[in-house]
């Protein structure tokens, strides 16, 4: 094993890492821990050098792949961890979860208060030099991913004598924890920017991933916080966004129009923001050069209606679209339905491609009694479908499994 060519240490240990690829996540962390053990041990053993420097090559994509939480610990530990040679002159994306607060134990409504406080007081006065000292060791950073995660404070949250309350005054008093977090707790969002900026990465910055995994949780009420920051990404390629991050974080962005040729927005099921994709920019022309829109989900399903509206929004301002992918979605129409029925603006597709998109319907089966039907290929009623290729070149209906072109005659039937 000693005489093990380097080279082939690395190659073994990269099969055991999946690939990433940044233009195509939806999620924070893309390696299981399985996978990320193995990479552990390979990386402590001394069987072999090449396969021990391997390792540290496919530890390196680790470090890049697990968000980090934006709190004291955590950013020690991972200022440490980049000042080592071996791994900080090796990133090239980073990874931070810029929740609000977090929670690993159940507390009283008071220590909660307390605890934003003080979660409060420290972002305020160590978050953004905490966020320097990580990022000038890492110079060749050219991705940034964000977790905006709502903060979980009702699964904590226990209420002493709860059996003398009524369900009302605990909703009110969650519905007031929940504003204290969200409008009166510091943004690390902001922070995070500053510190791109102070360390003038943002100017090299090609991707920038902003994920929402847990829309779910948020409150209907819920907004996002008073004020507003622009960041500059002069460099930017690729932008993931989530509109639902819109209830979480007020940072806007600086985007050069004429750079952006991949953008991709996951929407949410249970909570879907209806927001331009690109107000959340202080760049008021709509991304001439943009070669790439992908629209995913995140939930199980979406109506038509928000689906087109945001394509809508695309269509309206490009005339000729390279490529528009519709990805992991079931579309659902209600039986009746009386929403948006057409594309806005007069822009085409070069390629549409509909890739594990299945179609439903859902039938009234009384006052409030509903039924859906089994989803269908995509092709077989959809009236989207039909509008799509109406605007398209050419077609393609894609799964894990085959891809095909769809003909003329399959949507004009």
């Amino acid at each position: 094993m000693e005489t093990l060519p380097i080279e082939l240490g690395e190659m073994i240990c990269s099969w055991l890492m999946p690939g990433f690829d940044n233009t195509e996540a939806t999620k924070a962390s893309v390696s299981s821990k399985s996978e990320r053990v193995d990479i552990y041990h390979l990386r402590l053993t001394n069987v072999s050098r090449s396969l021990n420097v391997g390792a540290s090559m496919a530890f390196v994509k680790i470090v890049q792949d697990i968000p980090t939480n934006c709190e004291e610990r955590s950013l020690l530990r991972l200022s440490d961890l980049v000042a080592l040679p071996h791994v900080g002159k090796h990133i090239t994306c980073l990874t931070f979860n810029t929740s609000k607060l977090f929670l690993k134990q159940n507390v009283s409504e008071g220590e909660l208060r307390h605890l934003i406080m003080t979660r409060h007081k420290w972002i305020m006065t160590h978050l953004r030099q905490a966020l320097v000292l990580v990022l000038r060791r890492i110079p060749w950073l050219c991705c940034l991913r964000t977790v905006l995660e709502p903060p979980s404070i009702f699964k904590y949250l226990t209420y002493h004598n709860i059996e003398s309350c009524r369900d009302g005054m605990i909703w009110a008093s969650k519905e007031n924890i929940w504003k204290a977090v969200t409008q009166k707790l510091a943004d690390p969002t902001h922070y995070l920017m500053d510190a791109m900026e102070v360390t003038e990465l943002g100017k090299t910055l090609q991707s920038l991933i902003l994920l929402v995994p847990s829309c779910q949780q948020m409150s209907r009420e819920a907004a996002p916080c008073e004020g507003s920051e622009t960041a500059p990404f002069p460099s930017l390629t690729h932008i993931t966004f989530a509109p639902s991050y819109r209830l979480i974080s007020s940072v806007g962005f600086q985007v050069s129009s004429d750079n952006l040729t991949s953008l991709q927005i996951i929407l949410d099921s249970k909570r879907y923001v209806n927001a331009d994709v690109w107000t959340w920019t202080s760049s008021s022309d709509f991304p001439s050069r943009l070669r790439s829109f992908t629209v995913r989900m995140s939930g199980s399903d979406i109506q038509t209606e928000p689906l087109l509206r945001c394509i809508s929004q695309v269509s309206s301002h490009i005339k000729l679209l390279p490529l528009l992918v519709i990805k992991d979605i079931t579309a659902i129409d209600f039986e009746y339905a009386t929403g948006i029925d057409s594309l806005c603006g007069d822009g085409r597709f070069k390629d549409v491609v509909f890739e594990n998109v299945k179609y439903a319907v859902i039938y009234r089966m009384g006052f409030d009694d509903c039924d859906i039907n089994e989803p269908t290929e995509p092709d077989r009623g959809w009236k989207a479908f039909r509008m799509l290729c109406e605007r398209a070149d050419r077609a393609l209906l894609r799964t894990d499994m085959f891809e095909r072109a769809i003909k003329k005659s399959e949507w004009e039937m």
